[in-house]
């Protein structure tokens, strides 16, 4: 029965090897500050990026990043057109088409911010948010679900950015902004108006960044990454990386 065992994953390394010999593998993604960006150079960047080369490296195969607009990276997925993507969130039509990895290297959390000269008094419970205090969050985003819940119930608003959103709330056309900690931070001191928003709620909807592989496309390289992923955020070199782009580590789905 050892024996057996021992054969069933020898072939498996070897049908996985061979596969992922046979071409350059395509992993895309979007623009996601701290996670997958270029920076002025021109150069991929971020801890997603990093995190993709690490096991590629670990699993001794080739690896293209490729960086779309977050609908086209989508589309690439529906139509199996790249071999996997990353920096996602999990959600459950996303699972028709999608296989994650059950692991994931990195979780937001959400903070919500107002001016300083708006009356708006919130708790953070999505439930009590005043239905007369208009709300702006980024198209094609994934909020949290309890976020979601409430949306046919409040003002709100689609922007195609955050930055945008941040524009618009310090010219009073909105009460609240909200995006991920590695998002928001980084342009409020862009834009220097530290002094003229005010934090209103922080450390919600927890949503984890996943690698994901088109519907049943390479079980054995999935389960490669899998495995690779899972040593990575044990080791040394992964706090060094949240170290190197001013992240915080929450906890990792392992």
């Amino acid at each position: 029965m050892m024996m057996k065992l021992l054969l069933i994953g020898l072939l498996s390394v070897l049908s996985f090897s061979s596969l992922a010999a046979e071409k350059k593998l395509i992993f895309v993604s979007s623009e996601f500050a701290g996670i997958s960006e270029r920076n002025e150079a021109g150069d991929l960047t971020g801890l997603g990026v990093d995190i993709i080369r690490k096991i590629a490296q670990d699993l001794e195969i080739e690896i293209d990043i490729q960086l779309y607009p977050f609908n086209r990276m989508m589309s690439l997925m529906k139509e199996q057109k790249v071999d996997a993507a990353f920096g996602i969130y999990k959600k459950p039509d996303r699972e028709t088409y999608m296989d994650y990895i059950p692991v994931s290297f990195f979780n937001d959390t959400y903070l919500f911010y107002t001016t300083r000269a708006n009356q708006l008094n919130w708790d953070g419970e999505m439930a009590s948010f005043p239905k007369d205090k208009a709300f702006c969050w980024v198209r094609g985003w994934s909020y949290f679900n309890k976020l979601y819940q409430i949306k046919s119930e409040i003002l709100f608003h689609e922007h195609p950015s955050l930055e945008g959103c941040v524009t618009l709330l310090m010219a009073n056309r909105f009460d609240l902004i909200a995006g991920p900690i590695r998002d928001i931070v980084p342009l409020i001191e862009k834009h220097g108006i530290e002094d003229k928003v005010k934090l209103l709620a922080k450390d919600y909807g927890l949503e984890g960044n996943y690698i994901a592989f088109p519907k049943g496309h390479m079980p054995e390289l999935q389960q490669g990454v899998e495995q690779s992923l899972v040593r990575i955020l044990k080791s040394d070199w992964y706090r060094i990386k949240l170290h190197q782009y001013g992240l915080k580590a929450g906890q990792v789905h392992l």
